[in-house]
């Protein structure tokens, strides 16, 4: 309804005042209030940047969408090495340092991007085809929601990497360092793997198909867990996690803009993120 350009500007000012706040005051109940707002000032931004992708993209399908989460990816971590550094010296510079960044984002959104009604940018015939796409006004909900389901349901299964996974290792023994080297690991095939992902894509074209492909890799990774507890199946597991990880992540915004009328494309990205945010 505001169009994006608006809710960029809230989110990204709105985290650069905030994350200021816990740069200056140091005390618990702050903090509490503080990252309730932030919650939902760093959450908003998410689906108006998945949305301008969705109509400013001119070949439409994944591969816009892939260049924000590689880039996000990427930023993740970046911030988290930089943000462990100043950590170490002052968590108030660490805080005060990503506001700056939240800041310098906002600028660059405020001096950048309009977000002028445009004409429907020219799609390919395989993206006018697609079966079940969205006319004008027309959301087909059974798709929609069946996607929502699925998202639900694969994000609760691949939070337990994040949540249960270093319990797990650390019950078996392994420091937590060795952990850690896992996400690294995630973070570097993310980057280094996108030449492997898109001749892949190139293979299986549809988003349907790439995260169903993207699921049963979830599914061997972690059945991979069940064979042994050697430290080389928990590398074996993470390396085929994220390559599933690469081919459903994009596929899932791709595949909802094809459905979306354009007056709901903003809504529907922000209902696909809150499923994944519940499970």
């Amino acid at each position: 309804r505001a169009g994006a350009r608006p809710i960029l500007l809230t989110g990204f000012f709105g985290s650069a005042a905030l994350t200021a706040v816990l740069g200056l005051y140091e005390r618990f109940p702050v903090y509490v209030a503080v990252m309730i707002l932030f919650g939902f000032t760093a959450a908003v931004s998410v689906p108006a940047i998945n949305a301008l992708v969705g109509r400013t993209w001119p070949e439409g399908g994944r591969r816009g969408f892939n260049f924000i989460y590689v880039a996000r990816n990427v930023g993740v971590a970046l911030g988290t090495a930089l943000g462990g550094l100043l950590a170490d010296r002052s968590f108030s510079l660490a805080f005060l340092g990503a506001a700056a960044l939240f800041l310098v984002s906002g600028l660059f959104v405020a001096l950048t991007i309009r977000d002028e009604p445009v004409a429907a940018p020219a799609v390919s015939g395989l993206r006018r085809t697609v079966p079940g796409a969205a006319g004008e006004g027309t959301v087909p909900w059974l798709p929609v929601g069946a996607l929502l389901f699925a998202e639900f349901c694969l994000a609760l299964v691949y939070c337990q990497w994040q949540s249960a996974g270093s319990v797990h290792m650390e019950s078996l023994g392994y420091e937590l360092s060795a952990y850690s080297v896992l996400w690294t690991l995630n973070g570097a095939l993310i980057f280094f793997g996108q030449p492997l992902i898109a001749l892949t894509v190139r293979a299986v074209r549809r988003p349907w198909s790439q995260m169903v492909l993207g699921t049963v890799l979830y599914a061997a990774s972690f059945g991979l867990l069940l064979t042994s507890t050697a430290y080389w199946i928990f590398v074996a597991s993470m390396t085929v996690l994220t390559l599933g990880e690469m081919l459903h992540m994009p596929a899932v915004p791709a595949a909802i803009e094809q459905l979306s009328p354009p007056s709901m494309r903003g809504r529907l990205q922000g209902m696909i993120l809150a499923a994944m945010t519940g499970g």
